[in-house]
């Protein structure tokens, strides 16, 4: 859906898109294994996933023409999406007369998602002469999203009527994350002549982002779910990056030549939380 309507000196605009998908899968795997050339067992699987997304965008804003040089921008957008997926594996293992000697379930489950908001403000400024112009550009941008996903596997011997603890686990997981950005850029183009065209600016880009993401395990014979350190990450990261330059560029005999300069500082902060 798109709207545009405009009433000089504004013009309105909105726009939202929505997605879905739903793909469903069914296979199998049958496999001989061989030692040497002879047939000594059998393994059969049968697998069915089914995965669902959804998708939403939206964007909304104003243009305002103050006059016929300068004009101002304001925006937004709206994103949103979330992702499901379920796949069940069920096996078993013969030896090579078939006779059935393990049987087994996986359970693959996993859902994640996320939102992400936008705010700009754009100015433009135009001049008598073809091509020079003034623009500045200021983004806000907020965005989080997160997840869970478990993962089990149960194999039951022939003789057992419970998964085997040997050969089963139990896995848990869980994340989540968040971000917020700043950019700032600043341009000026001036064409002196037809061949001849000098361009300067600055930029900034600030963020701040925050990652957590936690894995748990456990066994059969203990109900309870116990950390993995070894898989699990809590962090935050602020990073800023300035910049200037200065282009200029000319053609002189029919060769066209530019030179510049670009200066730029960065900051970078990790913390293990």
């Amino acid at each position: 859906v798109n709207l545009n309507v405009k009433e000089n000196p504004f013009n309105f605009f909105v726009m939202y898109n929505y997605n879905t998908a739903t793909n469903d899968n069914d296979g199998f795997t049958k496999r001989t294994n061989l030692y040497n050339g002879a047939t000594v067992g059998y393994y059969d699987q049968t697998n069915i996933a089914s995965f669902r997304r959804g998708f939403q965008f939206g964007r909304f804003g104003f243009d305002y023409n103050i006059n016929n040089r300068n004009s101002i921008t304001l925006s937004g957008n709206i994103v949103q999406g979330q992702f499901n997926t379920m796949d069940t594996q069920d096996s078993e293992t013969s030896d090579s007369a078939h006779n059935l000697m393990l049987t087994g379930h996986r359970l693959n489950d996993s859902k994640s998602w996320f939102k992400n908001y936008t705010a700009q403000i754009q100015y433009r400024k135009t001049f008598p002469t073809a091509g020079k112009e003034l623009t500045s550009d200021l983004n806000f941008n907020h965005s989080y999203g997160g997840g869970n996903y478990l993962n089990t596997t149960e194999n039951y011997l022939l003789s057992g009527t419970s998964p085997d603890p040997n050969l089963s686990n139990y896995y848990m997981n869980w994340s989540k994350s968040g971000s917020n950005m700043y950019n700032y850029q600043l341009d000026f183009v001036n064409p002196l002549n037809d061949y001849t065209k000098f361009e300067t600016g600055v930029k900034a880009n600030f963020s701040q982002s925050l990652n957590e993401q936690n894995t748990f395990f456990k066994t059969f014979a203990d109900a309870n779910y116990y950390q993995d350190t070894s898989l699990t990450n809590h962090y935050s990261i602020d990073n800023l990056v300035t910049a200037a330059y200065v282009n200029y560029s000319s053609k002189k005999w029919g060769i066209g030549y530019q030179g510049g300069l670009r200066f730029e500082s960065s900051y970078y902060k990790g913390t293990l939380l």
